[in-house]
């Protein structure tokens, strides 16, 4: 696992350093407020200085930077629950949630709320981020400590924490449930006092106090507290070097490799980190838009393309019926108007004489073929065939009849006695003049078993 770095914003900036399970704070040299690209500067060359090569690093608030309430929220409904913690923070602090960025943490009914202005917090984490510094997590100083140090207590007990820091700042916080319920941050040892009292009192266990970095003084006037007696009094036993950064430092490392997960998360809304996409994000919008309208324009010219192709099959369908009404006085009796007039043309040709060329004509096996047709018709059904075509083995007949089932009766028929190889029969509704049906036409196509090469023959019939 690379070294985890965190970065201590306050008063004064300090690197965190988790290497090989030592944790290490550096404070970094002083750089004007206003020089922000050399603090910047300065903060990446100390990590780099510790092994730092591009992984994220944790931003650590100093409490000056934060701002917290504790409220209740057992009214509050699931639905958009964040966003009613929001509203419910606002009332608590002097300023509007659209200044501030902030996250949850609660314990029971209670909830505690911790915010910071964006607009101070983002200038600096823009700044980082334009030279390379990569930010995972942004979470106040205290929280993490907190969070180290309740990884050492069961969940049933419900601790005071108080640090001290370098400045002679105080955070107390307590714990409820193994989770932060109250937090104050003063910077005299009196107002501590009375805030880990107040603490104290909303307890239902013992009271328990932790302390961590907190000097002698301190430590002695916490013990003179008439609510605390020395047996009460469990001070963090470690060395006199972990300070609350140690503590939060030590707390980034575990949540960087995921054995816990952060209390608090500052990186989100606008302070997010920044969308891979958003370079090229407004390319990639109007290359998007450019193909939905280049589709569309598709879309409308196949459309448009489709009526035209409408209109004009309309159009030769209306002129392909009126010829066949100028030729036969009639209008077409079947909606397939040029199969009919294709029927018509092959009939006129061999009656004219047009397919003599054929040398079947003249052979006699055509009658034979005939002969055996007309003897396979059935006799039981009322039919009449107004054309045969002979072709080499083929046969086509075309007819009416009363019913599509005395079609497939005929095609039966013929598949039956005959010995034709017969498909299956086409046929079509006729309608008068009136509307009336007048029965079907069909077309039924079939072949002899053995095909002799031979010429085309036309026979007209009519009912056997």
């Amino acid at each position: 696992m690379d070294s985890t770095f965190v970065i201590f914003l306050g008063d004064s900036t300090s690197i965190g350093c988790y290497r090989q399970g030592v944790a290490s704070v550096e404070a970094v040299d002083t750089v004007g407020p206003s020089d922000i690209k050399g603090w910047a500067s300065t903060v990446k060359t100390t990590m780099e200085k510790n092994g730092y090569h591009g992984q994220g690093a944790v931003i650590a608030l100093s409490s000056a930077l934060c701002l917290s309430a504790t409220f209740s929220a057992r009214d509050l409904p699931n639905r958009s629950r964040r966003q009613f913690l929001a509203f419910r923070l606002e009332e608590y602090l002097p300023y509007s949630v659209e200044d501030l960025v902030f996250d949850f943490v609660g314990a029971n009914d209670h909830c505690l709320g911790i915010a910071a202005q964006w607009e101070t917090v983002g200038k600096w984490v823009r700044e980082l981020e334009s030279i390379g510094v990569t930010i995972e997590l942004i979470a106040p100083t205290a929280i993490l400590a907190a969070q180290k140090l309740a990884l050492d207590f069961p969940n049933d007990a419900n601790p005071i924490i108080l640090f001290e820091n370098h400045s002679g700042a105080y955070d107390a916080l307590q714990l409820n449930t193994g989770r932060p319920n109250h937090w104050f941050s003063t910077t005299e040892i009196e107002t501590a006092s009375m805030h880990i009292r107040y603490m104290g009192l909303q307890s239902h266990d013992p009271m328990s106090l932790l302390t961590a970095g907190c000097s002698a003084t301190t430590l002695k006037y916490i013990q003179t507290l008439p609510e605390i007696s020395r047996d009460d009094m469990q001070p963090y036993q470690a060395d006199r070097n972990e300070s609350a950064e140690h503590l939060a430092t030590q707390a980034a490392y575990l949540i960087r490799i995921g054995k816990i997960a952060s209390w608090i998360q500052l990186r989100r809304d606008r302070l997010a980190p920044p969308s891979p996409w958003r370079p090229v994000r407004n390319h990639v919008a109007a290359l998007f838009s450019a193909a939905a309208v280049f589709l569309l324009s598709i879309a409308l010219a196949l459309i448009v393309q489709a009526n035209r192709y409408r209109s004009a099959s309309r159009q030769s369908q209306d002129q392909v019926a009126d010829i066949f009404k100028q030729v036969f006085g009639r209008p077409p009796d079947s909606p397939n108007v040029r199969g009919r007039l294709v029927s018509e043309e092959r009939r006129l040709s061999a009656l004219s004489g047009d397919s003599v060329d054929d040398p079947m004509l003249n052979d006699h096996r055509v009658l034979s073929m005939l002969n055996e047709l007309l003897r396979s018709l059935p006799r039981q059904t009322r039919f009449r065939i107004t054309e045969l075509r002979f072709s080499g083995a083929d046969v086509q007949l075309e007819g009416q009849t009363r019913s599509h089932g005395d079609a497939d009766v005929i095609a039966d028929q013929l598949r039956r006695i005959g010995g034709f190889t017969v498909q299956a029969p086409h046929s079509e509704n006729l309608v008068g003049e009136n509307g009336r049906n007048e029965g079907v036409s069909f077309t039924i196509s079939a072949a002899r078993s053995s095909k002799p090469s031979g010429p085309t023959a036309l026979a007209a019939g009519g009912t056997p």
